[in-house]
């Protein structure tokens, strides 16, 4: 587990995926509250992965239209939050019938306007992550107006005491080292 930056995160992830956006003539909102803890106790690589490909999806199933990127936190007790992601775009939407088999492995569907082709695994895996990390996804769709995919991971709160005392661990490992 990494210690994790909310803000610095998504603006980083929406700037990564900016050439996505501006191949489908898109646009990346991201819309964050004034967090009661900024920093978070989570993996970092998985929960950017999760991210990653839901907002890539986003961008590659919707043309001249907006994806956003909704933050939140739930604080549960002193040490632990859970963040709440939603992904929303303006796409073409998911069928009722697609929705049902979404998550399962090697699932794909034709979605009118586009001709992108994957694997198949993308979401699968996605599931797959958010399980790992003790959370849920759920998603949302209308054809013809787009998906919201919500999902929800437990974080432990760091506060600025547990990375001053991360940081002095490191300059004492690294006085020890023959550089």
């Amino acid at each position: 587990k990494n210690v994790y930056n909310i803000n610095h995160e998504i603006k980083h992830i929406g700037e990564s995926l900016n050439a996505i956006a501006h191949r489908n003539k898109n646009e990346i909102i991201t819309s964050t509250e004034n967090f009661e803890h900024e920093l978070v106790e989570v993996d970092k690589l998985k929960l950017n992965q999760i991210l990653y490909n839901l907002i890539s999806n986003a961008l590659k199933f919707t043309t001249e239209g907006r994806v956003t990127i909704h933050v939140k936190q739930k604080v549960i007790s002193s040490t632990v939050l859970s963040l709440e992601y939603a992904i929303e775009d303006t796409g073409n939407g998911i069928s009722e019938e697609n929705l049902a088999v979404i998550f399962d492995r090697f699932s794909q569907f034709h979605t009118q306007g586009t001709d992108y082709q994957g694997t198949g695994l993308g979401l699968s895996i996605v599931k797959q992550l958010i399980d790992l990390l003790g959370g849920a996804i759920k998603v949302e769709s209308t054809v013809g107006k787009g998906t919201i995919f919500t999902f929800s991971i437990p974080c432990k709160v760091v506060t600025t005491k547990d990375v001053s005392y991360k940081a002095s661990d490191i300059s004492k490992q690294l006085a020890t080292m023959d550089l």
